[in-house]
């Protein structure tokens, strides 16, 4: 849900339609592809349509990760003090 929060984020930023997106990323589903992964009906959004999305805004594909620290508290997985995350 978090990364298709930020897609439509950045869409509405650049002025750009769902059709337009879609078109722009190469997405066959079209508007209702977008819609899917905005919405979050999908499980999850392949790293290869991340990539195709996020150049079609012309952003970083990583601009469009939640933080982690977001995606720790939303799923309730709790670290341990000694555990350390790579970047």
């Amino acid at each position: 849900r978090l990364v298709g929060v930020r897609i439509r984020e950045e869409r509405l930023k650049a002025e750009m339609t769902m059709d337009a997106l879609a078109e722009r990323a190469g997405l066959r589903g079209g508007k209702q592809a977008i819609y899917h992964i905005e919405q979050a009906l999908n499980i999850g959004v392949r790293l290869g349509t991340l990539y195709a999305i996020s150049a079609a805004l012309n952003i970083s594909p990583f601009s469009l990760l939640p933080p982690v620290s977001v995606v720790l508290e939303t799923t309730g997985v709790q670290m341990q003090n000694d555990e350390r995350l790579a970047v």
